[in-house]
């Protein structure tokens, strides 16, 4: 299983995606009108779990609602109530899509705009996106993966300088930020390895693992169970941050229970209270968050402490661990 050593090109991978994908970004801002477009994010599988965090992104950055699909949804019901000037971005980390062109035409003729997002954050028209088809594989499918969920946030991020949705210190503040990423990520893989692998180790020794996160939180939380589902064949299942109830009343033989957060999540509050409601429950609680979530430090078994960021940043660093995570479970099999 090559995934651990896969996952170490990520911070290199990062920075061609920001040094490459700015230019994009401002084009496409300034191009498609992004004041007056409704804007739609979809994907299957691990783009659509990129594709919530863009839509996220957007609402936090540019204070307007955004909407996430998966593709088959979005063609099967909202298709046909897209409005003129709308953006659809359909996310996916090779770049390859066979559903773009069976929605560009009908998108454009309707007079809305489809593009491709792809883990290099490269922005390409549907029309242009097959002949970069046959390069698209040359990074690991789970360095794609990061750096796509790393470009949708940064697009809302060059869109928020664009269209001065902040005020300018705020903005350069967050964009300058933002360029320390990669950085981050290779302190995590390297510094937190051990605590990654001890991680791995408990989560093996569960029946089944139930995900929790809120906020940018859950996409990482939906990528995180897909990715050890897959590798380990471990049941796991999510949950949405206000699923209090349910979790702590589902039956399982040595659950285990990851909650996936920050001290700037804005939902804490509830993952807060799911652990509150876990402590009779019999499931073993583990937390990744940072240093200043006392209280969810607490109440765990066992707990990874990431920097402190904001919560859209924060929530890769989490990816990032969790990634790691998953490379050891699946060399443990």
């Amino acid at each position: 299983m090559r995934h651990l050593s896969d996952i170490q090109a990520i911070p290199r991978a990062l920075e061609r995606m920001l040094e490459g994908a700015r230019k994009d970004f401002e084009s496409l801002v300034r191009r498609t009108g992004w004041n007056q477009a409704v804007i739609y994010f979809i994907g299957d599988s691990a783009g659509y779990f990129a594709a919530l965090r863009g839509a996220l992104a957007i609402e936090t950055q540019l204070r307007r609602p955004a909407i996430a699909r998966p593709v088959s949804e979005f063609e099967a019901y909202t298709l046909p109530s897209v409005e003129p000037r709308s953006l659809v971005i359909n996310v996916t980390a090779n770049g390859a899509s066979e559903s773009a062109k069976r929605l560009g035409p009908k998108l454009e003729s309707g007079g809305a705009a489809l593009w491709i997002l792809d883990g290099r954050g490269r922005l390409l028209n549907w029309r242009e996106a097959g002949a970069q088809e046959s390069t698209a594989e040359s990074e690991p499918a789970a360095v794609l993966d990061f750096c796509l969920n790393a470009a949708l946030t940064y697009l809302a991020v060059v869109a928020s300088r664009v269209l001065k949705a902040q005020r300018k210190t705020d903005r350069e503040k967050t964009e300058d930020k933002f360029q320390e990423l990669p950085g981050q990520v290779e302190w995590i893989f390297s510094q937190l390895a051990d605590a990654a692998k001890a991680l791995a180790a408990k989560l093996a020794e569960c029946g089944r693992l139930r995900f929790v996160g809120g906020g940018f939180f859950h996409p990482t939380a939906l990528h995180a169970a897909w990715r050890i589902e897959g590798f380990s064949r471990k049941a796991s299942v999510v949950e949405h941050a206000g699923d209090t109830q349910d979790i702590a009343a589902a039956r399982g033989e040595s659950e285990g229970v990851v909650i996936v957060t920050g001290s700037e999540c804005r939902v804490k509050s509830d993952l807060h209270d799911t652990a509150r409601a876990l402590r009779h429950s019999g499931k073993s609680l583990f937390a990744i968050t940072d240093g200043n979530d006392r209280e969810l430090v607490m109440r765990s078994e066992m707990s990874v402490l990431l920097p402190q960021a904001s919560e859209s940043t924060g929530s890769l660093f989490a990816l990032a661990l969790l990634e790691s995570v998953a490379g050891f479970m699946a060399r443990a099999k």
